[in-house]
């Protein structure tokens, strides 16, 4: 059930016809693309107008679903009006030889960009498999992935990567019409034309700017009892002041960083302990900690965390903030795909 077939030996597409071009269509000698043979003119079930096989005979290609078809219609018709070049079944090849078809093959200038809509169940290796040849074709490439709308998922669930953008698809009760990312609670057009506008982003990026907000928290001290702030973590955000990640105090690499970027002079001004080695008694060692402003005593990670846990409501305003280059330094992050600055939910 393609959207694409021959005539005249050049080819012809099932999106570019209205009702009536397409009436008048069938009656030229429209040839099947992908063996040559005889195509008769369909409306789907959904109303998608499509090329069938007259006989199929030994043509070995395979036929699509209703729902599939509809889909790739629609992400066609979306690019059309965003002034994308495009075409369906487009046939390529990788430089070490690996074949690919697209769904949906859109071109803006130097930009390429591949659709696959997988409406059946494919493993994750499959998804890096099929995903490797388009990036190696110099061909970006996003998935639409059929999600059962009676299941709650994890991010986890799918390979949401860098490597492979697999965005799932549910369907709401109205039916195939009614379709939507469940990752972001937006229905799928208006998620396709965010994608051709550029709303689609990963972060962070090597070599992307940040931004670092120091979080601090007040206390009683354990020792004098006097209240006393500690730094409690990092805010990581991205330009648009999305938060990529928060990290603790504790985490590993995080109070160097924190004390190389200029925090010191920040500190007694907000009533916060300074930063330095202190020994524990607890741990049995000296480690870079947080001390009580008022008689220094040391406010380990453990007090830290039992802060974190209690703590319900918003924190006070950082008491610094600075920018570093992603990959040149820095604690780890996760990487995501945010739309239009929305992060996506992680359970959907």
């Amino acid at each position: 059930m393609p959207l694409k077939a021959k005539l005249d030996g050049n080819d012809i597409f099932a999106f570019n016809f209205d009702e009536y071009s397409w009436a008048e269509l069938k009656n030229k000698p429209v040839k099947m693309q992908c063996c040559g043979n005889k195509s008769i003119l369909k409306k789907s079930k959904l109303g998608t107008l499509f090329f069938s096989h007259h006989r199929k005979g030994d043509c070995t290609s395979e036929a699509e679903s209703a729902e599939h078809l509809y889909i790739k219609n629609l992400i066609c018709l979306i690019a059309l009006r965003n002034d994308w070049e495009v075409v369906t079944e487009k046939l390529g090849e990788s430089p070490s030889g690996e074949k690919w078809i697209a769904d949906v093959y859109c071109v803006k200038g130097k930009v390429k960009l591949a659709f696959e809509v997988q409406w059946s169940h494919q493993s994750d290796e499959e998804f890096l498999r099929r995903q490797t040849k388009y990036t190696e074709s110099g061909v970006r490439a996003a998935w639409l992935f059929r999600l059962r709308s009676n299941k709650e998922y994890w991010i986890d669930d799918i390979p949401y990567q860098f490597d492979t953008p697999v965005f799932g698809i549910k369907m709401k009760p109205k039916g195939i019409k009614n379709l939507y990312i469940p990752q972001y609670d937006i229905p799928i057009e208006p998620f396709v034309e965010g994608m051709l506008q550029g709303k689609l982003a990963w972060s962070p990026r090597a070599g992307q700017r940040l931004n670092t907000e120091v979080i601090p928290y007040y206390k009683q001290c354990w020792q004098c009892n006097k209240e006393t702030g500690v730094i409690i973590g990092i805010s990581i955000k991205d330009d648009n002041n999305q938060e990529l990640s928060f990290k603790r105090f504790g985490d590993e690499g995080v109070p160097e960083f924190i004390m190389n970027n200029g925090v010191s002079e920040q500190l007694a001004k907000h009533k916060v302990g300074i930063l330095k080695k202190r020994y524990s008694k607890t741990r049995g060692e000296s480690y870079l900690s947080n001390g009580c402003f008022h008689c220094d005593a040391v406010m380990g990670n453990f007090f830290i965390f039992e802060s974190l846990v209690a703590h319900c409501g918003e924190f006070p305003n950082p008491i610094h903030k600075f920018e570093y280059i992603f990959g040149a330094n820095g604690p780890h992050i996760t990487g995501e795909w945010s739309f239009n600055g929305r992060q996506s939910k992680h359970i959907f």
